[in-house]
C-alpha cells in the first residue's frame, strides 16, 4: 500500500515529481493514474512531472538499479552540468 499525499487544492507548489514503475505490474496502474491526476492539475511531462514505465521490469533491486540514473538526471543533471565555462573561465 502506498501512502502518498498531494494537496491538489489551491496554488500549484513549485516541486518536481518523479514517478516510475515496471509494466504491466509493479503498481503500474496506480502510478499511471497518479500521473494523469497530476497532469490534470497542471503538471507537465518533462517539466515538473517525469513519469516512466518499463516493460517487464519488476519491483526488485536489480530492476531499480537499471533505472536509478533517471531520477538523478531529473533532479541533478542540469545543475551538475550548468554553464561549465562559468567557473575559472576568466
Amino acid at each position: 500500500m502506498h501512502l502518498l499525499r498531494f494537496d491538489l487544492r489551491g496554488a500549484k507548489r513549485p516541486i518536481t515529481v518523479y514517478l516510475d514503475s515496471g509494466w504491466p505490474h509493479d503498481n503500474y496502474e496506480f502510478r499511471r493514474n497518479l500521473r494523469n491526476t497530476l497532469a490534470r492539475h497542471g503538471r507537465r511531462q518533462g517539466h515538473d512531472l517525469h513519469y516512466f514505465a518499463f516493460p517487464q521490469a519488476v519491483h526488485d533491486e536489480r530492476h531499480w538499479a537499471l533505472r536509478a540514473h533517471l531520477p538523478l538526471q531529473v533532479f541533478f543533471g542540469e545543475r551538475a552540468g550548468a554553464d561549465p565555462g562559468a567557473a575559472g573561465a576568466h
